[in-house]
């Protein structure tokens, strides 16, 4: 949530993402289990990438 809250908020984030605030801030929410897509549209929304690593 605190970068959501760098980017100017929820509102401004879903507008990014073509999700509503509400939606939006359930799927952020602690207890929320959002799925893969809608983690994918968030994380490209604020700039981010998800990549994954080998654990050794």
């Amino acid at each position: 949530m605190c970068a959501v809250a760098r980017t100017g908020g929820i509102s401004e984030l879903a507008e990014r993402t073509a999700v509503s605030s509400a939606s939006l801030a359930e799927a952020l929410g602690a207890t929320a289990t959002p799925s893969f897509d809608g983690i994918r549209s968030i994380m490209h929304a604020l700039g981010l990438r998800l990549t994954a690593q080998v654990v050794e």
